[in-house]
């Protein structure tokens, strides 16, 4: 007979182990089927006890019903050294072994475990040990290393994962690397079917051939040895998860490559600023010399929209250098970006008797104005366009802001509502009729497209003519990273653009748009830095963000607990930047900390012993 504990592989499990008894002595690592609150999970074995006649005895008197296991895989399901990352960055973000495991390993896999061939793991020789390097050059130049970089590693007989924040992105470079070795080269991603996702899950671990994996975080678990691992577009946010367990996989992904003592790259145009600031104190080394000013082919333009509607009566949304460039795209049949940071018609409504602002009578946000009703971008929640305020019966209603059916009403009226295509959440709301939109885009002469951010994400072809409609509504988020967002928009834009730039804004003072527009990376990262140091947000220290939703009375009362519990530490108690969401009240606690320091023994021992309706997250992309 034999104790076994072993890691449940669930989102939101109290305990990090739990504890059952076996007939047969199963090895640490392997994978098997537990009982938890009358459901079926799955688990890894993390030990095994053999227990004596007397400590049988010992089991029985327990408090509670040690349950029989069920069976296991006949080998480890995990490599070793993804077992130790796990352990590693578990401790990091105050997490669960098993909520990491549930986070990177997908359900399909755990689901069909018994339909996973055994795999060919044989250990990356190349590097005698781990090192981290950074790369910040332009698209061109990354890509240009990259195909010689897995041509070297593919003569050694190594093979290379590269990280990717979405599914888009991993068919993009699957597209671009696998010229001459489409047999070797992998895209895995979430909106792969199951079969498809088993299919190729077999057939990399069962190559005898190098191969180049490009995947997004929930494929770090595959049991394969790589010899470098690649952190491409390191900056994007998609990498961190915004629900539990709040992981960020660049950090998985960098503690995974340091186990397998592989090159671990991290690559963007502009790294983090946190990357940076590592690579400054001599904690990551250079793969090439960084390079801090962004070449672009295209001229660049900024219209001053301020001083512009001081000589306009009315409110002006297009300047007239953007009217010329529409009129110039359509004479000579070429192609017309044009970039708005907001969906609907504005970023608000507000009346203008009483100064009350409409919001969403379900989560209390503000709701943004559409063509012909209320839409709450929170919740979701729809309804139909009031003709009074609700405060104070008043008509005077008015819209504030500028959002993408503002924008393109405007350019109907200057070129005709033909040939405008649009990409946001509203019209466009999968990869598919993206991808449509983008095609019928690119195939007609002569066209404008006009797109949010979610058009960002697809648009990797030059296009001749990029502009800015409105991107300052972004300035108004009590956001410490958004300075830094908004300057990578800017430099993506930036570099789609093959002729001209054009940027309309009414904070054309700000130091941010010169830098901006003449691709000055060094004097952004410096400026940015100090302001970092000086308010102590990260890299100046480690943030932790703890969150409580409940009745207001509920969250209250649990807050002020927990100021209590960490009366150790200087706690900042807040509520959320939209306080109430679906009736629910929240409340945020941060934590300010060393990064030398976490994690910290003993508050991470108080962080893991919270109930589990608080919710923790180590390295937030932001406080709202």
């Amino acid at each position: 007979m034999y104790l076994i504990r072993a890691i449940p592989i669930a989102k939101s499990m109290g305990k990090d182990s739990l504890t059952y008894f076996s007939k047969e002595a199963f090895t640490p690592g392997n994978i098997t089927t537990i009982s938890v609150r009358n459901r079926e999970i799955s688990a890894i074995i993390q030990s095994v006890e053999p227990l004596s006649s007397e400590h049988r005895a010992d089991i029985k008197s327990l408090p509670f019903i040690v349950k029989k296991i069920g069976e296991s895989n006949e080998q480890p399901f995990f490599l070793p050294e993804f077992t130790r990352s796990i352990e590693h960055t578990a401790r990091y973000f105050a997490t669960s072994q098993g909520a990491l495991y549930h986070a990177l390993t997908p359900q399909s896999i755990l689901d069909n475990r018994a339909l996973v061939v055994a795999p060919h793991t044989t250990p990356s020789t190349h590097h005698e040990s781990h090192h981290s390097v950074i790369f910040q050059s332009d698209n061109d130049t990354r890509i240009a290393h990259y195909k010689m970089l897995i041509r070297e590693e593919f003569a050694k007989k190594q093979s290379v994962f590269m990280l990717v924040p979405t599914a888009h992105e991993a068919l993009y470079y699957q597209s671009l690397f696998e010229k001459g070795i489409e047999q070797h080269v992998y895209a895995l991603h979430g909106s792969l079917t199951k079969k498809e996702t088993l299919r190729l899950w077999n057939a990399i671990i069962t190559s005898s051939h190098p191969v180049l994996v490009i995947a997004t975080g929930l494929f770090l678990s595959i049991p394969r040895h790589w010899s470098t691992i690649i952190i491409e577009r390191e900056h994007s946010r998609h990498y961190k998860m915004s629900q539990r367990p709040h992981l960020d996989m660049r950090t998985i992904a960098e503690a995974l490559a340091q186990e397998m003592k592989a090159l671990c790259i991290m690559s963007d145009n502009m790294l983090r600023i946190e990357t940076l600031h590592r690579y400054e104190q001599g904690e990551l080394q250079e793969l090439a010399e960084p390079r801090w000013r962004n070449i672009a082919a295209a001229t660049s333009t900024l219209i001053d929209m301020q001083s512009y509607n001081k000589e306009k009566k009315d409110f002006v949304i297009i300047s007239d250098e953007l009217k010329a460039l529409l009129q110039k795209n359509t004479s000579t049949n070429r192609h017309l970006f044009i970039y708005v940071a907001r969906r609907g018609s504005g970023s608000q409504t507000i009346c203008r008797d009483c100064g009350t602002t409409v919001l969403c009578n379900n989560c209390s946000a503000p709701v943004v104005h559409h063509t012909d009703f209320f839409l709450c971008h929170t919740c979701g929640t729809k309804r139909v366009v009031e003709d009074t305020c609700t405060t104070c019966g008043g008509w005077r209603l008015e819209i504030y802001g500028v959002g993408i059916e503002k924008v393109i009403k405007e350019i109907n009226t200057i070129v005709g509502n033909h040939n405008v295509f649009r990409i946001d959440a509203d019209t466009t709301p999968t990869r598919k009729k993206i991808l449509a939109v983008i095609d019928e885009f690119n195939n007609t002469p002569g066209s404008i497209l006009v797109g949010t951010d979610m058009a960002l994400l697809y648009l990797n072809s030059p296009i001749e003519h990029v502009a800015v409609a409105s991107l300052d509504s972004q300035f108004s988020i009590p956001d410490f990273r958004i300075k830094e967002k908004i300057f990578h928009t800017l430099l993506r834009l930036r570099s789609i653009a093959s002729h001209e730039l054009l940027i309309q804004t009414r904070y054309a003072t700000l130091p941010l748009w010169d830098k901006a527009v003449k691709g000055n990376l060094i004097d952004f990262y410096r400026e940015e830095l100090l302001l970092r140091k000086k308010y102590h947000y990260p890299p100046a220290c480690t943030l932790i963000k703890i969150s409580y939703t409940g009745s207001p009375a509920l969250v209250r009362t649990e807050m002020q607990h927990l100021k209590s519990v960490l009366q150790e530490w200087d706690v900042s108690i807040f509520p959320a930047f939209i306080e109430m969401k679906r009736g629910m009240f929240t409340m945020h606690a941060s934590i300010r900390i060393a990064r030398s320091s976490w994690p910290d023994p003993q508050l991470h021992s108080i962080l893991r012993s919270l109930p589990l309706g608080y919710d923790i997250s180590v390295d937030p992309e932001n406080l709202l």
